[in-house]
């Protein structure tokens, strides 16, 4: 996935560069970052889900609304997250 970020960000890379070798350079680095990436979204659902239920009991109700769609956006992301790793990234990393 990041191999082709890794060429496009770096044109003074050889030429000569055998892509393979990036791409199992990268594998691990994309879990990781990944991982990472998930550890924020996860951060954020705590800190929503706080925020929502605080909200819930001060009665304001708009606001419970807003953070209801941030909330289930911010799960939809970490889901998105998460089939990309099991179908993708982890693999890739496995087989680096």
């Amino acid at each position: 996935m990041c191999l082709r970020l890794a060429v496009a960000a770096r044109p003074e890379q050889p030429a000569a560069a055998s892509e393979t070798a990036i791409a199992m350079a990268t594998s691990p680095l994309d879990a990781g970052l990944l991982a990472a990436a998930q550890a924020v979204e996860h951060y954020e659902i705590s800190r929503y889900g706080t925020l929502r239920t605080w909200a819930n009991e001060l009665g304001l109700s708009d606001a419970v609304e807003l953070l209801d769609q941030t909330l289930a956006e911010e799960k939809k992301t970490d889901a998105a997250l998460t089939e990309i790793a099991e179908s993708v990234v982890n693999l890739e990393a496995e087989a680096a």
